[in-house]
């Protein structure tokens, strides 16, 4: 299957004839990614540029595109559970996937076995959520009232109008 950009964000994907392609085309919409397939019907080619991941469930494939990574299809399922883009170096092909967490169990539940890989995701999913701002001068409370980076644009772009109009007139 074909993927083309991120999960959970714009992307695009492509599955190969082994992988359970049902499955995947219900999921990976659902995300706002565009999934194509190896066959009939399906909306792009392998070749194509965009794809950004390639689900395979092993190591079969002769040739690889650099531009790409090729994962195994639990990669998928375990980014929608988790709720975030899990790195892809667990899920690469011909390689033993992570352990496979279960949606369905609260491992915050206090006496709870915690598997290793709980923490890894809970480590990613505190880092996602980590105030890392979009761009430089942008604070949190900005972030969260959003109408104030767009009134701070209205008055930057009325300020360099007003300082292009007196450049323009110093020239004449």
């Amino acid at each position: 299957m074909i993927l083309t950009g991120r999960l959970l964000v714009e992307e695009s994907y492509m599955s190969v004839p082994v992988v359970p392609r049902e499955s995947l085309l219900f999921v990976i919409p659902a995300f706002v990614c565009i999934v194509s397939w190896d066959g009939e019907g399906a909306p792009f080619g392998e070749s194509d540029q965009g794809i950004s991941h390639q689900i395979v469930d092993r190591e079969t494939q002769g040739h690889r595109f650099l531009s790409r990574d090729y994962v195994q299809p639990q990669w998928v399922y375990d980014c929608v559970n988790a709720r975030i883009t899990l790195r892809t170096e667990n899920y690469l092909a011909g390689r033993i996937p992570a352990p496979h967490l279960s949606p369905f169990i609260n491992y915050d539940e206090e006496g709870a076995y915690i598997p290793d890989y709980t923490k890894t995701i809970k480590h990613l999913q505190g880092a996602a959520r980590k105030e890392v701002l979009p761009f430089p001068g942008v604070t949190k409370e900005d972030l969260e009232h959003p109408q104030n980076l767009l009134v701070e644009g209205i008055i930057d772009r009325a300020e360099a109008s007003d300082a292009a109009q007196r450049k323009k007139k110093v020239r004449m």
